[in-house]
């Protein structure tokens, strides 16, 4: 595909001083200008500058873009402007009126399209079934709300807060599509997912099972992802008080432990007895701490003897930390 038209240079050489031009080159001349008539290229006063599709039956193209010019060894342009997109490659079945942005050939490859018929948005599509039809992966790095019902033939990827505030479906049903959240989402209405669900905010951690509580005080840390934190904590100990301690009101002494959890919150497992030196095992506790009260880091738990308490090696310690992303 040759351009068959002389150039601006050629051009001015056929009107040099005492030249006369043939007729070939007032061809070319005349070739070489836009023609409203015959191009579908025209500017009226007033109004915006026009251009009328080409039909090349079934499809009706409107723009070429290139990024050089073409040849014959390169034909194509590198993204086509049409009206009547085709939507198989073989460019036999064509997609409703609309607006459609294609790369390559643009048989069968748009990109946008924007239906005329329905007014819904295709990405990837020219049969989009929804305001917004996206036919292939979705990233948001920033917030997202959906207010009404949204489906996503393929994986979603969610990097930042998000709502839907209707039904959401992911992947087509037998499909294996996934849903990654990477941070707060929340789901104001049914969730249908035909895949996977990877989200680093649902974990578990044993930190102590069945662990001699002998050395007591005891420090460890775990790392918090951002969510919701259910800590299970469990274990024995004794009373090492005197007689003259015992709490004589209620003929039980209080023993346990206290349970310190970064800088701020602290929490009790206790229990009470009455016979010195006997190892009980205290209420175990479960500590629900809201995602909003600890960031997305390094925690550490400290579990000190409460007073008149004694730990050994016959005492046990248990902590499981369970983390929701919610």
């Amino acid at each position: 595909m040759n351009n068959p038209t002389a150039n601006r240079q050629t051009l001015k050489t056929y009107f040099t001083t005492n030249c006369v031009p043939t007729e070939s080159q007032f061809y070319d001349l005349i070739d070489g200008m836009i023609n409203q008539a015959d191009d579908g290229l025209f500017k009226q006063q007033g109004n915006p500058l026009s251009i009328v599709a080409a039909r090349t039956a079934p499809t009706q193209n409107v723009l070429n873009i290139y990024a050089s010019p073409p040849s014959n060894s390169s034909p194509n342009p590198a993204w086509m402007l049409q009206l009547i997109p085709p939507s198989n490659p073989s460019g036999t079945i064509t997609a409703n009126p609309g607006l459609s942005i294609s790369n390559g050939t643009g048989i069968g490859n748009s990109r946008l399209y924007i239906d005329n018929v329905t007014n819904n948005v295709g990405i990837g599509t020219t049969n989009p079934s929804a305001t917004l039809d996206i036919n292939g992966g979705v990233k948001v790095n920033n917030a997202l709300t959906v207010g009404g019902s949204a489906t996503f033939n393929n994986a979603l990827t969610v990097n930042a807060a998000a709502t839907f505030n209707n039904a959401l479906t992911i992947g087509v049903p037998s499909s294996n599509n996934a849903l990654t959240v990477n941070a707060p989402t929340t789901f104001n209405k049914t969730l249908t997912i035909n895949g996977t669900i990877n989200n680093t905010m649902w974990s578990y951690t044993h930190l102590y099972g069945n662990e001699s509580m002998s050395n007591m005080p005891i420090t460890t840390s775990f790392k918090s992802n951002g969510g919701s934190l259910l800590i299970f904590v469990s274990g024995s100990g004794y009373w090492s008080g005197t007689s003259s301690s015992f709490d004589t009101s209620d003929h039980f002494q209080e023993i346990g432990v206290e349970i310190q959890i970064g800088n701020f919150s602290s929490y009790h497992m206790k229990v009470g007895t009455n016979i010195q030196g006997l190892h009980c095992s205290f209420i175990p506790i479960t500590i629900c701490i809201n995602r909003a009260d600890y960031s997305n880091n390094t925690h550490n738990i400290t579990l000190t003897c409460m007073p008149e308490t004694t730990t050994d090696l016959n005492d046990y310690l248990n902590i499981t930390i369970i983390e929701f992303p919610f």
